[in-house]
């Protein structure tokens, strides 16, 4: 495992979690769901991720999506939090219009100019939600009060709370002079309505598909209830539900997009994204061209990790090699590359060596000692026993040297000495070794 690979596995998890924190970030600036106590831990969780070694990348792999889980059940939580938030206001919100509708009637039976606060509450409707309901319940409160008139049959089925308001009982609510009075209570189609604009108030949609899903639930609510109410309002409940769930999919592949991007510029630099692989963040493409980009950029950031990482371990197992002894000569690498196998020895007269096979991206590898074809003669099995014992030492010291350089060497499989014949292979075959003829050779190619 390179360093490479180790740092990529890090900052792929890192940024997906990332992702996740400033998606609540994001959701709690606008609903006020997190206090900043949570939202300070919930970064320094994210900080300490993002401080840790590279090493850890088997922890971080591990720990991270299941901090990523909780983070998306708790969002899930506050989002409820706040759509009950939203219903609550909406239908406080409802109780003082209706409020100031008896107000105004009450103030028109006698005559008497309706206050101008009232007035402007009643011609606000449209925009509830950006008036200060504390100050409209404080309005109606003191356009209430001054009416005094026991003649008035809406004053006289008030009067105890009238008083105990004129006696400065302020530990009783306007609430419970909503639900004490005469006023209409709202219907069960009112409550499903006031429900759905709750949740198209707390839901991550566009403004502009808010607004308009919004009217037409506010059209209902204005239209007097027929036997078709409940049918327009089941298809509008369908209607809003469907979108919020393909629009939530969408910021969601969105996200994983963004964090795949990021983690293909940490290791290529600059990119440059085909017209397939741009994605806007007015989120304006399908759901299946994000994904389409997002596998596209995946697979363009494996081929780069891979190139990277596979060149990085060559470097490091060649350097490794040579520190421990064993002759590297120029173009060793190059061959490595080309042929997909090498044999290291530790002098040029040696009838042994160390082979080293595997795929290009290195991400395994067989390593063994073999004897050197047409030297049956010269050899033993003492001899081919000592030599496997001896490259059993060094491959401990490799190893060792390997992970000073930061680079992990796991074993998946080991043979002991004796337990295998050894291979024989021709050492002076540009297929085993690289002399410098033939990197001469490999140079000139290249060049061609």
């Amino acid at each position: 495992m390179s360093r490479e690979e180790m740092e990529a596995i890090k900052a792929l998890h890192v940024s997906h979690l990332e992702r996740v924190v400033e998606d609540i970030k994001r959701y709690s600036e606008q609903h006020t769901c997190f206090t900043d106590d949570q939202i300070n831990e919930i970064q320094r969780r994210l900080k300490n991720f993002k401080n840790a070694d590279a090493s850890e990348y088997r922890r971080i792999e591990a720990q991270i999506p299941s901090e990523i889980n909780f983070l998306k059940n708790e969002k899930q939580r506050a989002e409820d939090r706040a759509r009950m938030k939203a219903k609550s206001k909406i239908e406080r919100a409802r109780s003082l219009q209706a409020a100031c509708s008896s107000l105004e009637s009450m103030y028109n039976r006698r005559s008497r100019s309706v206050p101008e606060s009232i007035k402007d509450y009643k011609a606000s409707l449209s925009s509830l939600s950006l008036i200060h309901l504390d100050q409209m319940e404080k309005d109606i409160r003191e356009s209430f009060l001054a009416l005094d008139d026991a003649n008035d049959k809406f004053v006289e089925e008030n009067g105890d709370y009238l008083n105990r308001l004129k006696q400065g009982h302020e530990s009783v609510s306007f609430d419970s002079w909503l639900n004490e009075s005469s006023l209409k209570k709202p219907t069960a189609i009112e409550n499903r309505i006031n429900a759905l604009i709750a949740d198209l108030a707390t839901a991550e949609i566009k403004p502009s598909e808010r607004v308009s899903f919004t009217e037409r639930a506010a059209q209902l609510f204005r239209e007097p209830e027929n036997q078709f109410t409940d049918m327009k309002l089941d298809s509008l409940c369908i209607d809003v539900n469907a979108h919020i769930k393909s629009y939530r999919e969408k910021l969601q592949a969105y996200h994983l997009y963004c964090a795949t991007l990021q983690n293909l510029q940490s290791i290529s630099g600059e990119v440059t994204l085909e017209a397939c692989e741009s994605i806007s963040s007015e989120l304006t493409e399908s759901l299946e061209e994000i994904n389409s980009a997002i596998k596209s950029l995946g697979d363009r950031f494996n081929s780069s990790l891979l190139e990277r990482s596979a060149e990085s371990k060559r470097h490091a197992l060649l350097s490794a090699l040579n520190r421990i002894g064993y002759r590297v000569l120029e173009g060793m690498e190059t061959a490595y590359v080309e042929n997909g196998r090498l044999v290291v020895k530790r002098s040029q007269d040696s009838s042994y060596g160390v082979e080293l096979g595997g795929p290009q991206d290195l991400r395994r590898m067989q390593i063994r000692v073999v004897a050197k074809e047409g030297m049956a003669g010269f050899r033993s099995k003492q001899s081919d026993l000592d030599e496997e014992t001896k490259w059993c030492d060094d491959f401990s010291r490799l190893k060792q040297t390997l992970s000073d350089s930061g680079m992990l060497l796991e074993i998946d499989r080991q043979l002991e000495p004796g337990e295998a014949e050894i291979k024989t292979v021709e050492f002076e075959s540009p297929e085993w070794e690289s002399s410098s003829k033939y990197t001469k050779h490999s140079k000139q190619e290249s060049l061609d």
